[in-house]
């Protein structure tokens, strides 16, 4: 029970991105053929609170749909060994923005971790041989506001659900503490994805005009 708790913890935090689509974009008109691409670039706040340095980049690939990849890292203590929460995560993933509700979108994603947590604890929970990390999946929902003041600008909200195949190892949660169980296995099904992020948008193509 407690290792599932973590694990959700970590799906939680490392995926705490929020992603918006500004006004700009979606008051052009995405029926027309051909459409403007942007590309957005931006970072989860909410990530930050436990010193999960991040990035993600959004790029249009046609009306209405767009592709998100975020990356979150961190390879840091708490100010001790036996408290750390030391992760490699990356969640692709495809949307759908609904031409009804402007910023509002649906998402379909894969996502790898690669972790190593302690909560100063007896125990320290890592991933399997440092090679086989979490591997699943999900859907997710969000939506993102543009600043007014410069549309470019935005703040984006999502959350999602997944399933997860784990595999993992505990040691005792000391300095070089020995291996106390090798290669558990398990399925976490539950939150996956819930960001916060902030970032800005611009075009990589723009349609050619054609005068008459």
């Amino acid at each position: 029970m407690k290792l599932k708790l973590l694990i959700l913890f970590l799906v939680m935090c490392t995926q705490l991105s929020a992603q918006t689509r500004p006004s700009y974009a979606l008051d052009r008109n995405l029926d027309s053929v051909p459409y403007p691409h942007t590309i957005s670039v931006k970072t989860d706040a909410l990530a930050y609170g436990l010193l999960i340095f991040n990035v993600a980049a959004e790029i249009d690939i046609a009306p209405y749909w767009s592709f998100n990849l975020p990356i979150h890292y961190s390879g840091l203590n708490y100010f001790s060994s036996t408290t750390k929460f030391r992760v490699f995560s990356v969640q692709p993933e495809v949307r759908y923005w609904t031409p009804g509700v402007k910023g509002l979108f649906y998402g379909a994603h894969l996502g790898l971790t690669y972790f190593n947590i302690a909560v100063n604890g007896a125990y320290r929970y890592q991933d399997t041989q440092r090679r086989r990390p979490a591997l699943g999946g999900g859907v997710a929902i969000g939506y993102r506001r543009a600043f007014k003041r410069n549309p470019r600008w935005f703040v984006e909200f999502s959350a999602g659900i997944g399933i997860y195949d784990v595999h993992y190892e505990k040691f005792i949660n000391e300095r070089n503490g020995r291996q106390a169980s090798s290669d558990i296995h398990t399925t976490y099904f539950g939150p996956d994805q819930l960001r916060v992020s902030f970032g800005y948008s611009f075009d990589w193509h723009k349609p050619k005009t054609h005068e008459k």
